[in-house]
């Protein structure tokens, strides 16, 4: 295997809620080593041996020709998929936030995992005809713009087919004053942005007018990095790279 796909192979084995896993790497020569993975956005790394601190991406170690889960899953990716919107669906009802979310969120749940991975499947398969493509797996998945013309829901196809991932919020070891103003915040409906430097240049921004929130870990001094949806005062979910 490509270390590409090792490390896309390596994507599968977080589950929800969880950015860590173990792994048992198989190398060039036939033997195996015991992994531990962690992600970062939508990157999987792992941490150099003997460390429990400095990590590498998965992508560098060019000695591994496949990798396996430490321990197989008892449960199906559908099962594995359905728990982890379910746990987000109950942060967003409890804190109130990203209500268009919400619903977009349940009616992906109404669509099923195995018709949006068809539909991921047949919008790329098809770039010719996506649309006809789309709506024959489901209806629900297609919208019409301002001129009546259908397109592909592509926030339902893209994002919400994938298994999601929740991290709790981090702002650094000092910065033990920002979650709880995070949360005064939102329980007061006041305005509320922050910036400060931990492993990434982090922000978080709170507009209780739009009852929305943010939060982007960003490479030092890069102003790239990985962007996700606040989904309370502690955890957010990732939605995308930049």
């Amino acid at each position: 295997m490509t270390t590409k796909e090792i490390s896309e192979k390596a994507k599968t084995f977080f589950a929800a809620d969880n950015n860590k896993a173990k792994a048992k790497g198989v190398l060039q020569d036939g033997k195996t080593v015991m992994l531990r993975l962690v992600l970062r956005g939508s990157t999987p790394y792992v941490y150099l041996q003997n460390s429990r601190k400095y990590i590498q991406p998965l992508s560098c170690r060019y000695d591994l020709q496949d990798i396996m889960p430490l321990q197989s899953k008892s449960v199906s990716k559908s099962e594995q998929w359905s728990k982890g919107w379910v746990k987000v669906q109950k942060r967003l009802e409890q804190s109130g936030l990203w209500e268009c979310l919400l619903s977009k969120l349940k009616l992906a749940q109404e669509i099923g995992y195995d018709k949006l991975q068809a539909a991921y499947k047949a919008y790329w398969d098809n770039h010719g005809d996506q649309v006809n493509a789309v709506r024959a797996i489901d209806e629900r998945l297609i919208r019409l713009n301002d001129q009546q013309i259908p397109y592909v829901n592509t926030e339902l196809v893209w994002f919400f087919s994938k298994q999601p991932r929740v991290k709790k919020m981090y702002f650094g070891r000092y910065e033990t004053n920002i979650p709880a103003a995070i949360k005064n915040a939102m329980a007061n409906k006041t305005k509320y942005e922050t910036r400060t430097r931990a492993n990434y240049d982090v922000s978080f921004a709170y507009n209780p007018e739009h009852n929305k929130a943010t939060y982007s870990e960003e490479y030092k001094g890069c102003g790239n990095g990985h962007y996700y949806l606040a989904l309370d005062a502690t955890h957010a979910i990732f939605y995308e790279d930049d």
